[in-house]
């Protein structure tokens, strides 16, 4: 994405944590640090939203196992995804949970419960901001919700995702090399107001048998605009070469609402989020990138069966991680999308 672009990221989609100590029972004796807990989750979204935050637990002593988790937005509802991974900072667990209807700053509160057998239990807490502003809207329900993170793909297969635009010649020759080299298919959400400037490079990418997928045109936050302003970046974006034809909203924003369901379906899309997010727009090296997708950390999930991996096309670092990503993914058993 542009350095502009890459400015609003940081401010949209930054994210914060705050460990707090042990809320009830005594900590166990240990000369090791205490455990902690923190939790990240989008900066924004619409009023009534659900949205995806992940909870991390450092230093569980040994014998400890988690037996209780939760986040949440005041006595909104939530729902935890069994899934945990181990990383360098700990063990994380990824949340879904409502925002209230209102505009406002609110505290995401997250909460864990440590066991042991013949061990009092122990209740860890972290804290984090979230702001709701737009109009308000509602949560779509734990199917739909299923379906728009892993992009309605009903199958096994690990998508790769390419975002935005913004990349030299050079760069996305390397990245169509790879990707036809190890037989994977890509799709390409790209920006309408890039693609007519880039004519030859979105040629290049459809002739090379990749899908074209919709981002909007010009990169809105979507819960922050009119309805009438989203279906008109729908119109003016890439048009989908896919079945069905996905729409993925910048920085995510509204993905998990009634709203922009119905808006995209008006326009013959289905919502599209990711499973595991390499945040390579943040100039992050190529084994973090690896590592992200692979291992997972306490931003994001690691990529599994049927999940979609997020990455986008300005960063250089990326064109050098994706043969390493895809030969490490299928060194787990994974499988993608075959391009022939």
């Amino acid at each position: 994405m542009k350095r502009s672009v890459l400015r609003t990221a940081l401010v949209v989609i930054s994210f914060a944590s705050t460990v707090m100590v042990p809320i009830a029972g005594m900590a166990p004796a240990s000369a090791a640090a205490a455990p902690a807990v923190s939790v990240t989750s989008p900066s924004y979204d619409s009023p009534g939203a659900s949205v995806m935050a992940i909870v991390t637990v450092a230093n569980i002593p040994s014998g400890w196992g988690i037996s209780k988790l939760s986040a949440r937005v005041g006595t909104g509802s939530f729902s935890c995804d069994p899934f945990t991974w181990k990383h360098a900072k700990g063990v994380s667990q990824k949340c879904s949970l409502i925002l209230p209807s209102k505009a406002g700053v609110w505290s995401l509160r997250a909460s864990v419960t440590l066991a042991k057998a013949g061990q009092r239990s122990l209740i860890y807490a972290g804290t984090t901001t979230i702001r709701t502003q737009g109009d308000r809207t509602y949560a779509v329900d734990g199917a739909h919700r299923a379906l728009i993170t892993k992009c309605y793909n009903t199958t096994k297969n690990v998508w790769l995702t390419f975002d935005d635009g913004y990349t030299s010649q050079a760069n996305l020759n390397s990245i169509l090399s790879t990707l036809k080299a190890n037989n994977v298919r890509g799709r390409f959400f790209l920006l309408g107001s890039w693609a007519r400037t880039h004519t030859s490079m979105v040629k290049q990418i459809k002739a090379a048998g990749h899908y074209l997928e919709n981002h909007t045109d010009s990169h809105p936050a979507i819960s922050s605009i009119s309805n009438a302003s989203v279906l008109k970046e729908i119109a003016q974006g890439v048009t989908a070469t896919s079945s069905p034809k996905l729409f993925r909203p910048p920085y995510g924003a509204g993905a998990f609402t009634t709203r922009l369901y119905s808006l995209a379906a008006r326009q013959g899309y289905r919502v599209c989020f990711w499973g595991s997010d390499t945040a390579d727009w943040s100039r992050v090296s190529s084994s973090v990138i690896i590592g992200k997708v692979v291992t997972g950390d306490a931003d994001t999930s690691p990529a599994r069966a049927g999940d979609t991996v997020l990455m986008h096309l300005t960063n250089t670092q990326t064109r050098y991680a994706l043969e390493g990503l895809i030969k490490s993914l299928r060194a787990r058993g994974l499988v993608f999308d075959r391009l022939r």
